[in-house]
């Protein structure tokens, strides 16, 4: 499968963990964005370095990084 394709379906699984709430779609996209540069060349490195660790923005939201970095696993782009 695609990796932009796997990276949209993670994107969608993911921020149907966050609450409804303006602030938390905004954290929930910087997520996102950081899932999308997995597959670009340029943004990979800094993007993979972000998800392995500590996903702050999501953790404020109350999704809990290790089952990001789980999901992400699953598709294949960790």
């Amino acid at each position: 499968m695609d990796k932009r394709l796997c990276a949209r379906a993670a994107v969608r699984r993911i921020s149907a963990q966050f609450p409804p709430l303006p602030e938390a779609r905004f954290l929930c996209a910087i997520v996102g964005v950081a899932v999308a540069d997995l597959v670009e060349d340029g943004y990979r490195r800094s993007a993979k370095a972000y998800l392995s660790g500590e996903i702050k923005h999501a953790e404020l939201c109350g999704v809990d990084s290790a089952w990001v970095r789980e999901t992400l696993q699953k598709v294949g782009l960790l």
